[in-house]
């Protein structure tokens, strides 16, 4: 669970938004309609190492943990399996082109695109991953 997540040390948060929405977008499939409904489920917490996004559960409340994403590099060996570590640790580990960010400010419902390494087996299948939030303005990249 996010709420329970242990930071490393030296590791500070720069930016939350617990009113998110976050969306991974396929390589294979183009959908017409790409946006999720803004159900505000979602948790994005932006430290100076990493992103962690978790989305509520329904029984809890709480979030769980589904994505860690990494500019860079991600430490272990969890973003080149395919699974992304997902079996093994619950969530899975992308990594993410650090100097590739696109607030989509325009939109009805505005997001900021973030693009996967494309050599990490992980996102094998990934096009993009979308953090819609209305706190757009001040998201930035550790």
């Amino acid at each position: 669970m996010l709420e329970d997540w242990k930071f490393n040390d030296g590791e500070t948060t720069i930016w939350r938004d617990d009113a998110a929405d976050v969306g991974m977008i396929p390589k294979a499939v183009k959908a017409a309609v790409t946006r999720p409904p803004r159900v505000h489920r979602w948790s994005v917490v932006v430290t100076n190492q990493r992103i962690i996004t978790g989305n509520k559960t329904l029984r809890s409340g709480k979030h769980m943990v589904k994505y860690v994403l990494y500019p860079g590099a991600a430490p272990g060996g969890d973003s080149k399996r395919l699974d992304g570590g997902l079996f093994t640790t619950g969530y899975e580990t992308l990594v993410i082109q650090p100097d590739v960010m696109m607030p989509h400010v325009d939109q009805k419902h505005p997001y900021i695109e973030l693009r996967p390494a494309p050599d990490e087996t992980s996102s094998v299948n990934l096009s993009e991953v979308r953090i819609y939030t209305d706190l757009i303005e001040s998201f930035r990249l550790p």
